[in-house]
C-alpha cells in the first residue's frame, strides 16, 4: 500500500517541492483525465534512527479536484504533508497542511485529489 509505506518511511518535514507537473486532457478510454507528477525532497527512514535524503516522485492518476492557493514567492520548503487514502478509495494529499493531525482539512493548501496513486524512490 503506496499510502502507509511513504508515511512510515519518509519524514516530509523541512522536505522541499522539487517540481510540478500536471498533464491536464490526459487521452483516455472514457475521454480525457488529468493527471500530475509532484518531486519531492525528503527524508528516508532507516535503521538505528538513522536517515539519509532522497527524492521521491508522487504520481496522480485521474484527478478529480486541484487547489493550490501559492505565491511562489517564498522558499519551496514543506513543514508537513498529509497524504490518506479516503473512504471512498480516491487520494488525498496536501503539501502545506492546516495542522499535523494527517486528517485532511478544509483549510489544507495545495491539496490534491485523485482516483489513483503511486510513487518512485529516485535514489
Amino acid at each position: 500500500m503506496p499510502v502507509k509505506e511513504i508515511n512510515s518511511n519518509f519524514i516530509f518535514t523541512d522536505g522541499e517541492v522539487i517540481h510540478i507537473k500536471v498533464n491536464f486532457r490526459v487521452p483516455v478510454k472514457s475521454g480525457f483525465v488529468t493527471d500530475a507528477k509532484v518531486k519531492l525532497k525528503a527524508r528516508h527512514a532507516l535503521p538505528n534512527n538513522n536517515f539519509e535524503y532522497c527524492f521521491l516522485e508522487l504520481h496522480f492518476e485521474e484527478i478529480t479536484s486541484l487547489y493550490i492557493k501559492e505565491d511562489f514567492t517564498s522558499e519551496n520548503k514543506i513543514s508537513d504533508m498529509t497524504l490518506k487514502e479516503l473512504a471512498d478509495g480516491n487520494f488525498y494529499i496536501s503539501l502545506h497542511p492546516y495542522n499535523t493531525s494527517n486528517e485532511p482539512n478544509e483549510l489544507d493548501n495545495f491539496v490534491i485529489h485523485a482516483k489513483r496513486f503511486s510513487f518512485n524512490l529516485l535514489n
